[in-house]
């Protein structure tokens, strides 16, 4: 049985299994931009990017660990975590692109939990391929609505980013292609009562700018409106539905001259669509699964990020059936017989090289036994960690270290949102099996705890477990006690 009650004092790596620190830590000379930092003037906030060095004080912290921030790829403060994932996925990632004929177009997948640092590794991967792909990365809950999205939306929102990015870049699509795909979107909207009174402004010269293509102008506002609840969305949402075949292959027209166009320049385009592991699970199945003939059809190399727990427990069918899919695991912080506190292998170390290059750990927090709490606390979640750092902050900022009473007001706080989200759900009888087992088993709340990063895969044998704060909660204690009274 793993043990959950002395949970405060976490075991110390055995040094034979422990990976030594390799990377020095960061220079103080580096200067790290922080983008959208706030500089506070008078009653307004002056947003820009600001620049810190490594955090020597707590509240530089706040500028170094933005923890909902991912890392352009040649941030400073990027640490390669594949040591303690245990896997080569992003890698993997790379030496397919790299090596993938010309002329076929990959659509691919690449999947973690959310936190994990996955947009961080492909902004890396979108440099390191540069030299042979131009990418097009999109956020999809920024660019599309950002609770339900279909097939439609993203065709719309590629047609608009396609002719946008080239046209911004200085290689605009051919005018006459433009015009006839025009067409055809003025006369599937025409129908519609929203199209009628587009077409009406367009005649009246209020929808018509200088320099920007009419089809431009008229993506732009068909995206816009469906982005949105409203009278029209579902009306032009359904003309679109009509003509599936005919939207793909305008869609489809628009990639071929981007191709003809990035030829010339010796590359490929990658199109990279983020964030659908935001969404729920069922909304991403739909629109993989229902419509995962229409998207390898786009000709295009194509990668999008799914959520998770569609990789680990399928909804419909496997995604496997329809895209190769490449997956980055939590980083491991023991292994699944030990107790949560405990730590083995290079986790522990490789997290906290990351915090080395993010702030001046010897001062800030030179107590080990803080170290070893904030860590554990974490999961083995990069995000978790620099979550449960910043919301420290704020108990921390009068001493200016962290001491562990800073720490564990932050983790208390993190504990009371999850209890909330268990009991009112009813997640701990679920919770107490995996961590019993350490594996899913058939249940749709398996999916759930997933979904809310309450159960992470880690590497080795393919083994599961729940976030170790939940095995400090009361609730999930009586459930697994339950569970082995039973069994």
């Amino acid at each position: 049985m793993v043990a959950f009650a002395s949970m405060s004092k976490p075991e110390r790596p055995n040094p034979s299994q422990s990976v030594a620190l390799t990377r020095p830590p960061a220079s103080a000379e580096h200067l790290i931009p922080v983008v959208g930092a706030g500089i506070a003037r008078g009653n307004e906030l002056a947003t820009g990017p600001a620049q810190v060095q490594v955090a020597e004080t707590v509240e530089q912290v706040m500028l170094t660990c933005r923890h909902d921030d991912p890392l352009q790829a040649d941030d400073v403060r990027y640490q390669d975590l594949t040591r303690g994932r245990g896997d080569r996925s992003a890698e993997k990632l790379l030496w397919r692109l790299q090596r993938k004929q010309a002329g076929i177009s990959e659509h691919l997948l690449f999947a973690s939990h959310r936190g994990a640092g996955k947009t961080t590794e492909l902004h890396r991967l979108t440099q390191s391929l540069e030299a042979r792909y131009a990418s097009l990365y999109i956020e999809a809950n920024v660019a599309m609505d950002s609770h339900r999205i279909e097939i439609e939306d993203v065709l719309l929102i590629l047609a608009r980013r396609i002719e946008q990015w080239l046209r911004e870049r200085g290689t605009p699509i051919d005018a006459g292609l433009l015009k006839q795909v025009e067409s055809w979107f003025f006369e599937a909207i025409g129908t519609t009562s929203w199209g009628k009174d587009w077409s009406v402004d367009v005649a009246s010269g209020l929808k018509v700018e200088a320099g920007l293509p009419l089809l431009a102008k008229l993506l732009a506002s068909i995206t816009s409106l469906i982005k949105v609840e409203s009278k029209h969305r579902e009306e032009v949402k359904a003309v679109f539905k009509k003509f599936p075949g005919t939207l793909l292959e305008s869609v489809n027209a628009l990639l071929d001259a981007a191709k003809d166009i990035l030829a010339k320049e010796n590359q490929e385009l990658l199109i990279i669509i983020d964030n659908l592991d935001r969404y729920d699970p069922e909304v991403i199945d739909k629109l993989l699964l229902g419509n995962g003939d229409r998207i390898r059809a786009l000709r295009c190399n194509l990668i999008l990020t799914p959520p998770i727990s569609l990789i680990y427990q399928p909804h419909s069918e496997p995604l496997s059936s329809y895209f190769p899919c490449q997956v980055m695991n939590t980083v491991r912080l023991r292994r699944p017989e030990q107790p949560y506190p405990a730590f083995d292998g290079s986790g522990r170390e490789v997290l906290l090289d990351a915090l080395r290059l993010r702030i001046n750990l010897s001062t800030l927090m030179p107590d080990s036994a803080v170290q070893d709490r904030l860590v554990m606390a974490s999961g083995g979640g990069i995000r978790e960690l620099l979550a449960l750092l910043s919301e420290a902050c704020f108990y921390a900022a009068e001493s200016n270290h962290f001491s562990l009473d800073a720490i564990e007001r932050a983790i208390q706080e993190r504990k009371a949102l999850m209890r909330d989200t268990i009991n009112s759900e009813g997640l701990a009888p679920t919770l107490a099996r995996i961590a019993r087992d350490k594996q899913l088993f058939e249940e749709p709340k398996c999916r759930r705890v997933l979904y809310l990063r309450y159960v992470f895969k880690y590497n080795g044998d393919g083994w599961y477990d729940i976030h170790p704060l939940i095995a400090e909660l009361p609730e999930f204690q009586r459930a697994f006690q339950q569970l082995s009274l039973v069994t």
